[in-house]
């Protein structure tokens, strides 16, 4: 009788959100990854690793030297993006990291977590961030600016019939996207 108990458990589990491919992702949310992964201000949240030291922004090799282990994969790709040539730290600790995967080590130990840290949470939820990349732009879109005068409840009710999710949420994209974006132009 209890297996057929967690059998049951198991069945009424959500299946999980399958991850966006490169495609079925808001141009925006791309340009504010990277500008987060250059260490710039972004509506992308970012991680917990340092990018600057006292005021002065961190090279790519200095942030990977304080442990960002993904920073070689990023400085070839932005470096690229900008024109110029693949550094030969990153070249070399990638063949490294490759090698060491080569011989059994689990993309963890030799990249760090797949997903960034935020706060005291060491691999932020998968399924807030999968959230996060297909709806914050959406949201965005959705209000106007300026809201009118007195029409913020009436915009925050029908952004929850349309999204699906609490005011909360909405209001947590919206204002990180306004913080990062500003007002909008009104054309």
């Amino acid at each position: 009788m209890r297996k057929s108990k967690r059998k049951r458990r198991v069945e009424r589990r959500k299946p999980k959100r399958a991850p966006r491919k490169f495609d079925q992702i808001d141009p925006r949310c791309c340009a504010d990854i990277l500008l987060a992964a250059r260490g710039e201000k972004s509506a992308w949240p970012a991680d917990n690793y340092p990018t600057t030291d006292g005021g002065r922004r961190l090279s790519y090799q200095e942030r990977f030297e304080r442990d960002d282990k993904q920073m070689p994969l990023w400085a070839i790709v932005l470096d690229a993006e900008d024109g110029k040539p693949t550094p030969k730290w990153a070249v070399d600790a990638l063949k490294r990291s490759l090698i060491e995967m080569a011989a059994g080590a689990y993309w963890a130990d030799v990249f760090g977590p797949e997903r960034a840290a935020r706060g005291k949470n060491t691999g932020a939820n998968q399924a807030s961030i999968q959230m996060r990349a297909e709806y914050q732009y959406r949201v965005w879109d959705f209000f106007p600016e300026p809201i009118p005068r007195g029409q913020k409840g009436k915009l925050l009710d029908a952004a929850e019939k349309e999204f699906r999710f609490g005011r909360s949420l909405i209001t947590r994209y919206h204002t990180r996207m306004k913080r990062f974006y500003g007002k909008k132009n009104s054309s």
